[in-house]
């Protein structure tokens, strides 16, 4: 992805959201993409609908922490 291009990369996690929805990775993600944007109210909103203590990878992990640290 283009550097900066955080509403495509949102709507690209959203898809994968929808094709995949028991896998940590595009909700994470996304939550990342949102703080980006610097919408946190929705970052939050999203966080909450997730398990975090049930997600294992590394990359799902580090989208996380991206994002609390944004």
């Amino acid at each position: 992805l283009l550097h900066g291009a955080h509403e495509f990369a949102e709507a690209l996690f959203l898809d994968a959201i929808e094709a995949t929805p028991n896998d940590p990775r595009a909700p994470s993600a996304l939550i990342a993409a949102l703080a980006a944007q610097g919408r946190f109210d929705t970052a939050e909103e999203r966080l909450a609908r997730i398990d975090v203590a049930a997600i294992s990878d590394a990359a799902s992990l580090c989208h996380l922490g991206s994002a609390l640290y944004a």
